[in-house]
């Protein structure tokens, strides 16, 4: 532990879900005294492992119990708006997000952070295969699925830290700072949320709020609101484009560059595995971090080029009668969607649809009547999408009210040579705890489509 600053406090944790779990782990383990509260009444496994650590816990309800906290970490989908955390904060109480609270706590200085509307979980989990392809001690987490409460234990002072970072965890957060923070990219997103496009921006900025000139900024030179946010950043600012940039990785010639005064070829562009980065710009972010840091062009060439995606990312499932089944189910937002489906050159089957966050639905509309073969829609949104498509003249589509009858549908659709693609476009909590809880039950209904018992 880097520091005894939670010892003999009293820890409050609102909501137990994954990273609040961890963050009561972690808690005990700094020598606190743990209160927690968890409005769902329901056992889960980790209470009783909670329950023999010390930790007094109240289920069903939330009380002003919590109120006697020194300190509360509020989980990430708790909203801000919730009345117990309003409380929280008039009576002075510090209310943190789990990522601060776990990053207080990690010995080492060499934290990398990554947020952005997409691909931030692909460009986290690459940066991290190329600092373990150059040798480094690496530990990744946070927003990709890996609280960052449970790596603090295994951090040393050398160790590498690769975090994924929200929007939802950037809400609460007061000193965050990390050592080199990237943007991807700044799309709308999370309206129901933060309620309008210019908080949304605004905490994408927190990411760089208290880093200071030693510090590193990575961003997109061809997203505008990134590059309108850079201008106000204190760090060292390296950019990542298709094309020639004052500082940072960059295209040319089939060729991936990296400059700071002089150019050094890194690798070529050839040589990445598409499917599994998504994008380019998730390679160029990643080059840059890497670089850095100080990683060799034959560490990054080998980091990347062996580097195998992510679960529920363009993850193929499996080949039958010439269909290609893919699992994106990570694609929560329309600009995502519209990515994925342009990545494909063949004829698509397209499964989309899920809970409505206020977002524009346009790209996804219009890419659809572009470039699928034939939609399948379900989840809360699928009604509205289904009068959007037929008012562009797109009758090609289908309404479902589970996974399983869009896999039966998207079969019966499909040909030989053909992709079915679910790339929902939104977010799952309409009829999942989370996306890889979609993604899951989506592979579960293609291996019972063919008679196969499970995922192996």
């Amino acid at each position: 532990m880097k520091r005894d600053i939670y010892r003999n406090k009293r820890i409050g944790v609102l909501g137990l879900g994954r990273s609040g779990v961890s963050a009561c782990e972690l808690a005990v383990m700094a020598g606190a005294q743990v209160f927690a509260t968890e409005l769902n009444p329901r056992a889960h496994d980790a209470l009783e492992r909670l329950r023999a650590l010390g930790v007094d816990l109240e289920l069903g309800k939330h009380t002003d119990a919590i109120c006697k906290s020194d300190l509360v970490v509020i989980s990430p989908g708790i909203e801000p708006e919730n009345r117990f955390a309003g409380r929280i904060r008039s009576l002075g109480i510090p209310l943190l997000s789990e990522l601060e609270f776990a990053w207080n706590l990690i010995p080492s200085s060499l934290f990398i952070a990554v947020t952005g509307t997409n691909g931030k979980s692909t460009t986290c989990a690459l940066i991290g295969d190329i600092l373990v392809a150059a040798g480094k001690d690496v530990l990744v987490g946070g927003n990709i699925g890996v609280p960052l409460s449970s790596l603090v234990p295994k951090a040393g002072p050398s160790t590498f830290v690769v975090s994924e970072v929200s929007t939802f965890q950037l809400e609460n957060t007061v000193r965050f700072k990390p050592w080199i923070a990237v943007l991807t990219n700044i799309t709308e997103d999370h309206i129901d949320r933060h309620h309008d496009r210019r908080s949304y921006v605004a905490l994408k900025k927190k990411i760089f709020e208290n880093q200071t000139g030693e510090d590193f900024a990575v961003i997109n030179l061809l997203d505008p609101v990134s590059l309108d946010v850079s201008t106000e950043i204190r760090a060292k600012k390296y950019f990542f484009a298709d094309h020639p940039v004052p500082r940072g990785a960059f295209v040319r010639d089939g060729k991936i560059f990296f400059k700071n005064g002089d150019e050094t070829e890194i690798l070529r562009t050839g040589s990445v595995p598409l499917q599994a980065v998504t994008t380019i710009e998730n390679v160029l972010a990643a080059v840059a971090v890497s670089v850095i840091v100080g990683v060799d062009s034959s560490s990054v060439q080998k980091g990347v080029q062996e580097f195998k995606g992510l679960s529920h990312r363009l993850e193929g499932v499996i080949v039958r009668n010439g269909i290609k089944w893919v699992n994106n189910s990570m694609c929560t937002n329309p600009m995502a969607a519209r990515a994925a489906i342009l990545s494909f050159q063949q004829p698509l089957v397209l499964i989309a649809g899920g809970k409505d966050k206020g977002l524009d639905a346009t790209p996804l509309i219009d890419t659809i009547v572009e470039a699928v073969k034939f939609t399948i829609l379900m989840g809360e949104v699928k009604e509205r999408l289904g009068e959007s498509l037929t008012r562009k003249g797109y009758s090609s589509f289908s309404i479902v009210d589970s996974m399983d009858q869009a896999v039966r549908v998207a079969h019966s659709q499909a040909g030989s040579g053909e992709f079915v693609l679910l790339s929902p476009g939104y977010s799952s909590q309409d009829m999942y705890t989370d996306f890889e809880e979609r993604g899951r039950k989506f592979k579960q209904a293609v291996l019972n489509l063919y008679g196969l018992d499970d995922e192996n």
